[in-house]
Formats: C-alpha cells, sequence, structure tokens
C-alpha cells in the first residue's frame, strides 16, 4: 500500500493523498475504504453503494469514517452523505488507485503478463487510420506495458481522461470545445497535444447538380467552407464533434450548414451520397481512386479540423509521454502516406 501511496502522488490529484498518507496505520484509509468512496460518488447513495459492493450500509458508513477526518471527503446534510468539493476532486485519483492495485494484484496472482497498463480512449477515425500502427510501435516502445483501447464516443472519451476512465484519449474536437467541456464538468485539468491534420473531402454523385458547382471550381480546385450551406450534408449526427465545429464556423457567415440523415460511419457516408440526394463529407485517407468512377471529389478548403491526443494534466507517467510521441509519429506517417497517394490527383 505504501508503494501505492507513492504511486499516486505522481498524479495531479495526489496531494490528498500525500498529506493521508502522512498518518500511517490504523488512520490511513485502506484499500476497500477507497472502493466504498468510489462507489459512493458512481451510485450517490449509501444503499446504492452497498449494493453495489455487496456488503451491508453499516460497512459502506464505517469505511467512509476515515474520509470524515483531515481533508473532509465526505458529509452528511439532511441524513444524506454526499462528497464534499474536496472529494470529487479526488475521485480521478481514487479511480487511478483502485485500477493500479487491481492490476497489480492480477499480475501477482499471474492473471495478467504485465504489471504495467495505459487504457486509450479511441474512435472511428483514428481506428481506420493510424492506431494499429501506433499499437505495433507501442510494444516496441513500452515492453513492460499492457496497452488497451476501449471505442467510445468523443465525449465520452474526453469525460473518461477527466474521471480516470481513461490513461488517454484521442479526439477531433477543437481545443475550445475539449475545454468548455471540461468546465462544464467542474475541471480543467487536461493537456491537449495536436497529432496530425484531418484533411476532409466533399464528395458527391456525378449526375448532381452539386457535382456541377464542384467542377466548376478553379484554381486550386478546393472547397470554401461557405459552399456547404448550399447543400445538405449527410453522415454527421449531432453530437459529432467535427459537426460541431463546422456549424460554428457557418454560423459566423453568411450560410448555415444543413446536415442529413446519419450514415452511421465514414463507408455509410459514400453510400448515401452514391443515391444522388446528398452532399457528403468524408477523410480523404478513406477515398480511393475508384471512388472517382462514381463519386466527384474535391478536398474542403481549410478545414482547421485534427486528431488530438489528451491526458490530464501534471506529472506524466513515462508510459503515457512515450505514448504520446508514438501517436505523433504514427499520425503524420499515415498523413504523409495519404498526402502522397492523392498528390497527383488532387
Amino acid at each position: 500500500m505504501a508503494n501505492l501511496y507513492a504511486a499516486l502522488r505522481e498524479w495531479p490529484s495526489g496531494k490528498w493523498v500525500e498529506a493521508m498518507g502522512r498518518k500511517r496505520g490504523d488512520q490511513s484509509p485502506k484499500i476497500e475504504d477507497f472502493r466504498v468512496l468510489l462507489a459512493l460518488a458512481e451510485h450517490h447513495t449509501e444503499k446504492a453503494a452497498a449494493a453495489a459492493l455487496g456488503i451491508t450500509q453499516p460497512d459502506v458508513n464505517r469505511g467512509l469514517k476515515k474520509f470524515r477526518e483531515g481533508t473532509v471527503f465526505v458529509e452528511t446534510e439532511k441524513n444524506r452523505v454526499h462528497l464534499t468539493q474536496a472529494g470529487r476532486d479526488a475521485i480521478p485519483a481514487v479511480r487511478n488507485l483502485l485500477r493500479i492495485y487491481d492490476h497489480l494484484e492480477q499480475f501477482r496472482h499471474g492473471q495478467v503478463e504485465r504489471p504495467c497498463k495505459l487504457t486509450i480512449g479511441v474512435g472511428a477515425t483514428a481506428s481506420q487510420f493510424f492506431l494499429a500502427r501506433a499499437l505495433v510501435m507501442m510494444h516496441e516502445k513500452l515492453p513492460g506495458y499492457e496497452i488497451a483501447t476501449r471505442v467510445a464516443r468523443g465525449k465520452d472519451r474526453i469525460a473518461g481522461v477527466m474521471t480516470g476512465v481513461f490513461d488517454l484519449a484521442i479526439v477531433t474536437h477543437s481545443q475550445l470545445q475539449i475545454r468548455n467541456l471540461t468546465q462544464s464538468l467542474g475541471q480543467e485539468n487536461l493537456k491537449i497535444c495536436e497529432l496530425s491534420p484531418l484533411n476532409l473531402c466533399v464528395v458527391t454523385g456525378k449526375n448532381t447538380t452539386a457535382a456541377q458547382q464542384l467542377q466548376g471550381l478553379r484554381g486550386t480546385r478546393r472547397v470554401p467552407l461557405s459552399m456547404l450551406g448550399q447543400w445538405r450534408i449527410a453522415g454527421l449526427d449531432s453530437d459529432s464533434g467535427i459537426r460541431q465545429q463546422l456549424e460554428e464556423r457557418l454560423a459566423d457567415g453568411a450560410s448555415r450548414g444543413r446536415f442529413g440523415p446519419q450514415a452511421g460511419g465514414w463507408l455509410g457516408v459514400k453510400e448515401f451520397v452514391k443515391q444522388g440526394k446528398f452532399v457528403g463529407l468524408v477523410p480523404l485517407g478513406l477515398l480511393n481512386r475508384e471512388d472517382e468512377q462514381t463519386l466527384v471529389i474535391r478536398r474542403l478548403d481549410d478545414s482547421a479540423i485534427a486528431h488530438r491526443v489528451i491526458h490530464r494534466a501534471g506529472p506524466v507517467d513515462h508510459g503515457i509521454e512515450e505514448a504520446k510521441a508514438v501517436l505523433r509519429r504514427a499520425a503524420l506517417a499515415c498523413d504523409q502516406e495519404v498526402e502522397q497517394r492523392w498528390r497527383r490527383w488532387l
């Protein structure tokens, strides 16, 4: 347990662990006490926490006792136990403490091969581009780590990093979107690092009015953002970080985007477009030469959409730093290959 306290001092929320660690022996919370605290945070009442842990409500009360002294994490008001602000601030570190402890216990009993673990939140876009390449590189660079990935929606990835569910997450939200979301959840402790641009293309069926408009473009033949307001765009749902960025930028001009039905992924966008009623936005890396036989393809000018990696601010574990560097190298290498492949055509 002492080693776990030492490890947690390096986490952004680790100051409270260090302060509590000065009281050793019976005065320090035990690992099961932290489980009770996390259960209260997740289930909101002592009764629900007890049911989730399979223990009695008096056991929950005893587990919370040590969090009522020193830096107070829980308090009772109107016969209801709830977390204080300090308690809520501590929950990401509590979650990490339990995750590290459980993983070490699994390693000790031979249930996992490696004692260190990194969990990365990913979405479909990164998975289709550079994630596989990055994971191969990570296994070479971080031989002592178990690397796990979990697919989640963009907002869930951001919230997951804040609460300690993920060590890192790859997102396409803008820095402003990320910061607004963290502020709305009462925290501002994320580090945002650019990985690579996500070059979007406007695609449409060949026998459409939109096709004639795209083919009439001169100069670089890149589509100005303002033109999106002329068409109904298929594929991007209302929670998409990419769509929200485009809507915000279109709102600053004379035209507004009109987004049509959700397509269930980038490949679905192409199928909608082939029906001839919609214009689609698709990353350049997911298009191929065969698509030019049925679609008109033009690059969107200055879309400012990018892949970004986020993690909690403060002292960072070696594995996180190495994983960030690997993700950036893999993303940039993928982007360079895409640019090379399309250089002659777009």
